[in-house]
């Protein structure tokens, strides 16, 4: 399940494994998975084509919430 929260880049650092959607930017949010033995973010996009919900790849945990604010607008 997904969890509002309000996000900076600090707290992304720190936020267990699981999908969070920025209430700045409606449709964005920032997956959290372990993998390798470390943390991985992904910033992700949801929203509705054709009446179908979609959801695309913005970018990694190289991307900064400004970022992958942008990008999502």
């Amino acid at each position: 399940p997904q969890v509002t929260i309000k996000l900076t880049d600090k707290r992304r650092s720190t936020l267990p494994a699981g999908e969070y959607a920025d209430p700045a930017v409606k449709g964005l949010q920032v997956r959290v998975r372990s993998a390798y033995g470390r943390r991985v973010h992904s910033w992700l996009l949801r929203y509705k084509w054709g009446g179908k919900p979609v959801r695309i790849a913005l970018g990694d945990q190289s991307l900064s919430l400004a970022d992958a604010r942008a990008a999502a607008l």
